[in-house]
């Protein structure tokens, strides 16, 4: 009976310190300048209270699923930023994805922020900017890990085989989590010619794409993380891949 007892108590315990986490997480604004950016990308239950305060209600949910890479792009039913994979998630701090660049964009403005650029997601992810015991103040890396891809969400490093919380991955360049796997990220700017970085993973052009930084939990090959690479995806697709953060313009 004792041991019964004991078991209730964990359990109850268990229990209580789950929605602690969640109710006491912040997404924490990292001050870079002209502009502070989320130190983890927006979070489900960020994207789920703006949706119940504004009465949002997603693309995915109104037809029924959202899109996962395979042969193609193929539609997964009841995936939505509530269900990224068709259930309940694990945690309400996964990032919310099955968002469309548009509706990304109004959480933002609902917000009083926006999407960063292409160079301030850059600027944040690659180079220290803050003393630090673990990176060189003022350093530009190649991965948002550091010199080496290491510690970040993808096949064959951390593996999880899907995106997770965002509180339990490691910060990296200047306090950033995630800036390198778990999901892609939306940057304002579209698919034009960037002189200053003549590596790209895609070659060809055009600006009614929109770009996407940092990679997802999907990828193996870590030239995806490095400081010249960059996606891109129609701006009114969604899928279990894509998620952002917010910049805040600092007051000049």
């Amino acid at each position: 009976m004792h041991n019964i007892y004991k078991s209730i108590k964990y359990f109850s315990i268990f229990i209580l310190i789950l929605p602690i986490k969640v109710f006491g997480f912040e997404n924490e604004k990292i001050n870079f300048g002209k502009f502070s950016l989320n130190k983890y990308e927006v979070t489900i239950m960020e994207f789920n209270n703006y949706t119940i305060k504004n009465e949002v209600i997603t693309e995915a949910e109104k037809n029924g699923g959202g899109y996962e890479w395979g042969a193609g792009w193929v539609k997964r039913d009841n995936w939505n930023f509530k269900t990224p994979y068709g259930k309940k998630p694990d945690s309400e701090l996964e990032p919310a994805v099955h968002l469309s660049r548009f509706e990304v964009e109004n959480y933002c403005k609902f917000m009083n922020g926006r999407l960063p650029t292409f160079e301030e997601w850059s600027y944040a992810a690659y180079t220290q900017i803050f003393d630090s015991d673990k990176f060189i103040k003022d350093k530009t890396y190649r991965y948002p890990s550091g010199d080496i891809a290491k510690e970040m969400n993808s096949q064959g490093l951390l593996n999880y085989d899907k995106h997770v919380d965002v509180t339990i991955l490691p910060e990296g360049v200047n306090g950033l989590v995630a800036m390198g796997g778990n999901v892609w990220e939306w940057v304002f700017d579209g698919h034009n010619d960037y002189p200053n970085y003549p590596v790209d993973r895609y070659y060809s052009r055009n600006p009614e794409f929109k770009v996407q930084r940092g990679a997802s939990f999907r990828e193996s090959q870590i030239n995806y993380f490095s400081s010249t690479n960059r996606a891109f995806l129609v701006p009114t697709y969604s899928n279990v891949t894509s998620g952002f953060r917010l910049v805040i313009n600092n007051p000049l």
